[in-house]
């Protein structure tokens, strides 16, 4: 209904395509998501209805802790301001796992209305940017109930952990175990048939020994439970999370 987004980069690139498989500057898809859901973008953040922050890759490869830092210092701002806020990470890997750590270790994960990153480039701002602008637009004019809580804070999860701890950590281990210990085929675990139990059990040991960190940090969050138009804020925590039933 025409909320008023402001949009704020860190890495430098933004005036690039985000990957190969964008054909625009990554300003100009975030501009055409925005107008897609009829938001207006709004340059002086003290206007602004709800906030995005966006990692690019770096124009200065030596200057990453610089961009990193710079992100996470206003991302506590927001959450202390309690300001709505979408992150993207739209590095396309060249952070390795130095920004999921940053994040983990200094900032409130849980309270961010949506965040991508885990996906191709090419598709990350539209899921960031849906998932966010539903979230705000429930908050806005939804009737909360323990089951849209339960769904969204299940939603924030998957896409942090399968990110943080799957894609940079976990998944490279598991390519590496298949080709390497298994002698098979990283794409199809059946064609050469091989020890899937084994690969199941691999990948329930690492992501148990990568999701800690970040479970400990979700499970002190709180998240937004009431943001209505009358401006009425309000906080819930996250409680207790629980993975299980992994499978390829």
């Amino acid at each position: 209904n025409g909320a008023a987004a402001n949009v704020q980069y860190f890495g430098g690139t933004e005036d690039q395509p985000a990957c190969d498989y964008d054909y625009k500057p990554l300003t100009e898809i975030v501009a055409e998501h925005l107008d897609y859901f009829d938001l207006t973008a709004e340059d002086t953040p003290v206007f602004a209805d709800f906030y995005v922050l966006v990692l690019t890759q770096p124009a200065d490869p030596a200057a990453q802790e610089t961009y990193i830092n710079a992100l996470v210092q206003c991302l506590n701002e927001n959450r202390a301001a309690g300001l709505p806020t979408i992150l993207i990470d739209a590095g396309n890997g060249t952070y390795g796992t130095a920004f999921h750590k940053a994040l983990t270790d200094q900032a409130e994960l849980g309270w961010l209305l949506s965040y991508a990153g885990f996906l191709d480039m090419a598709i990350v701002t539209g899921t960031a940017l849906s998932h966010g602008v539903a979230r705000y637009a429930f908050l806005q004019h939804g009737e909360q109930t323990d089951a849209t809580e339960q769904a969204f804070v299940r939603t924030l999860a998957d896409s942090i952990l399968k990110d943080f701890c799957y894609k940079n950590i976990v998944r490279n281990d598991i390519l590496s175990f298949v080709r390497n210990d298994l002698s098979g085929n990283a794409d199809n675990f059946w064609m050469p048939d091989i020890d899937r139990v084994a690969i199941l059990e691999r990948l329930e040991a690492g992501m148990a020994a990568a999701v800690a960190p970040v479970i400990e940090n979700l499970e002190r969050s709180n998240f937004i439970s009431s943001l209505s138009s009358t401006r009425e804020y309000a906080e819930r925590g996250w409680g207790g999370i629980a993975l299980k039933n992994y499978r390829f």
